[in-house]
């Protein structure tokens, strides 16, 4: 490297195999050259008088810093796709080791610990910072693998979106959803996602008791607002419907102009088991932005179970009867209602969530 000015010259020369050199001329016009020559060393060669100044010189380190964020930005989220890309094509391929583990024993249960599917797990949560859990509820800290006597399912957060799921099951269905497992016996993968269609997920700000509905008081209504075993829940007594457990304010933040696709409700609840009673939906119901309550009931047939597990309501492209805009989504008086029925058990609610999907513009 070789450094000239009015006052003092210094001289140092570097080995190296010269294979190209631009130079780059001073934008103000100084006596002032930039000669970068490419070789598998770097060599550059600075000629000038009036030399940088403090402020050229913090403006070109910004420079540099903000395209070396970009740069690496880039390759992160490259990195990431191929994680993904190769992490489905590992998962992908179990059905052929699931089909010669079931005829050997006639069941899938074990499914999760055999040495080769347990080669799989263990690749694809190394590749996604994640713990194995085998037999339980989806999460998106977790790749979860269930097996029963007749099916099995396995899914993985991605890398590239954590709101999402690569899924593959003993059915054939291999897709990435927002649907994680309801209880350690869900062997099915949730409703796929669209190409193109963005989601949220959010849980409740606000959180209430309403009469508007049936008659059974819902205590710590508020403890739903994490899944936490913390529970609202009823006190047993009379059979009956409950008062709405009232969820609002999920805080979404949908981009304005974008094209609302579909609402997943999911409802974390159990119920205390006594003999011969009870629990089952009453009503389920979406909230809109002006405070009403919509028309359509999507209560679930069939009880309650005795351990908390997820249930889901709608769908990625299900919009409840009703047309939405994204204010509509956004506005503090969106939500969700639950009613249930007991006879003489407790009814208990961990969790509401819900996700909406939408399409930007």
């Amino acid at each position: 490297m070789k450094i000239m000015n009015s006052k003092k010259a210094f001289t140092h020369t570097p080995s190296f195999s010269v294979r190209k050199s631009v130079d780059i001329l001073h934008p103000k016009g100084k006596n002032f050259l930039l000669r970068v020559i490419n070789t598998k060393k770097l060599g550059v060669t600075l000629l000038c008088k009036g030399g940088f100044t403090l402020i050229e010189l913090l403006v070109t380190i910004s420079i540099i810093t903000f395209l070396m964020s970009f740069v690496m930005a880039s390759l992160s989220s490259a990195r990431n796709k191929a994680i993904d890309s190769n992490m489905k094509t590992s998962l992908s391929s179990m059905r052929s080791q699931a089909a010669i583990y079931y005829d050997g024993a006639s069941s899938y249960v074990g499914l999760c610990a055999n040495q080769s599917i347990q080669a799989a797990l263990i690749s694809a949560a190394s590749s996604t910072n994640t713990n194995i859990q085998i037999n339980a509820l989806g999460d998106s800290s977790h790749v979860t693998c269930n097996a029963t006597t007749t099916g099995w399912a396995i899914q993985t957060p991605l890398k590239t979106n954590s709101n999402q799921f690569f899924c593959v099951d003993s059915n054939g269905t291999a897709v990435v959803t927002e649907q994680v497992f309801g209880s350690g016996n869900d062997v099915a993968c949730g409703a796929g996602v669209a190409s193109g269609v963005e989601s949220q997920m959010a849980s409740a700000g606000i959180v209430a008791d309403d009469v508007t509905a049936g008659t059974l008081i819902w205590s710590n209504p508020s403890r739903i607002v994490s899944s936490n075993d913390s529970y609202a829940n009823t006190t047993a007594g009379s059979p009956g419907n409950t008062h709405y457990l009232k969820a609002t304010n999920f805080g979404f933040n949908i981009p304005a102009g974008s094209t609302i696709n579909g609402i997943l409700i999911e409802i974390e609840k159990s119920f205390i088991e006594a003999v011969d009673t009870i629990a089952h939906d009453n009503e389920v119901k979406i909230v809109k932005s002006d405070g009403i309550i919509g028309v359509v009931n999507k209560a679930l047939a069939g009880n309650w179970t005795i351990t908390d597990a997820y249930y889901p309501y709608g769908a990625s492209s299900d919009l409840w009867g009703e047309t939405w805009s994204a204010s509509d989504i956004n506005d503090i008086d969106f939500g969700v209602v639950l009613s249930g029925y007991r006879s003489g058990c407790n009814l208990l609610v961990d969790h509401i969530r819900v996700t909406v999907y939408y399409t930007t513009h």
